[in-house]
């Protein structure tokens, strides 16, 4: 599974990044990078999902 299609189905790099807290620049890096192994163990239900239909958009509090 792409970590970069990961990102893009969970809403895209702006969301991610103002969902959990990190810098867009750190979200936008994991696209080429891949996601860091303390972002993927922090949050398992969000990066490592048993099949990607299973993620949903995050949603950024207004």
């Amino acid at each position: 599974m792409n970590d970069k299609l990961i990102i893009e189905k969970l809403g895209g790099v702006n969301v991610v990044s103002k969902a959990l807290g990190y810098e867009y620049n750190t979200v936008y890096n994991w696209t080429t990078r891949g996601i860091s192994a303390f972002a993927k163990v922090k949050y398992p239900h969000l990066f490592m999902p048993a099949k990607l239909s299973d993620l949903k958009k995050l949603e950024v509090a207004k």
